[in-house]
């Protein structure tokens, strides 16, 4: 499965152009993995970039 990331955000380190997935991208690429643990991280995303409620159990 080849990810081409639709929207990222770009950084520049140590003179170094890095460019990473948008938040939005990064839950949408997890979600594609579809693994629990991917489905779990997504999920911790979403909820710290819009302020969602999640049980952390």
């Amino acid at each position: 499965m080849a990810l081409s990331p639709k929207d990222t955000v770009h950084f520049t380190i140590a003179d170094i152009a890095v460019a990473i997935p948008s938040r939005d991208e990064h839950i949408r690429i997890l979600k594609r993995f579809g693994r629990p643990k991917d489905l779990a991280r997504a999920e911790l995303l979403r909820a710290l970039c819009h302020g969602a409620p999640t049980d952390h159990r």
